[in-house]
C-alpha cells in the first residue's frame, strides 16, 4: 500500500469526508483534503543527492471549532507512524465561510 493511501485510510476512520486533493460534490463541513506537499532532498560532502521522506498535506475545513477533533486527527497520524512537521494556525476563508487548518506530514 502506497503512503498516500496509508495516509488516507488512518484518516477515513475518523468518519469525517477524506479526499485526495478534492471532493467532486460540495461536502458538509467538517472534512479532510489530503495532497502532496513535495519531498525534501538533502546532499552529502561529495554532492550526492539523496532522497528524504515525501510530504503530505492534511487540510481540515470547519466552520465550527472542534479541538478534539484535531486532537483525534493529530493522534491517528502518530499512531500510523506520520511524522507530524507542522500545524498551521487557523486561517480564514471568506469566500467559502469556514476556516481551515493544515497539517504537514511525513
Amino acid at each position: 500500500m502506497g503512503k498516500i493511501s496509508q495516509l488516507n485510510n488512518c484518516l477515513k476512520k475518523l468518519k469525517v469526508p477524506v479526499a485526495y486533493g478534492r471532493f467532486k460534490r460540495k461536502q458538509e463541513f467538517p472534512f479532510l483534503i489530503t495532497i502532496g506537499a513535495g519531498s525534501t532532498f538533502f546532499s552529502a560532502d561529495n554532492n550526492s543527492i539523496f532522497h528524504g521522506e515525501s510530504e503530505y498535506r492534511v487540510e481540515l475545513y470547519f466552520q465550527n471549532k472542534d479541538e478534539s477533533l484535531e486532537e483525534a486527527i493529530e493522534n491517528a497520524l502518530v499512531s500510523n507512524e506520520f511524522a507530524i512537521l507542522d500545524k498551521s494556525e487557523d486561517i480564514y476563508i471568506d469566500k467559502e465561510d469556514c476556516f481551515e487548518v493544515y497539517y504537514t506530514v511525513s
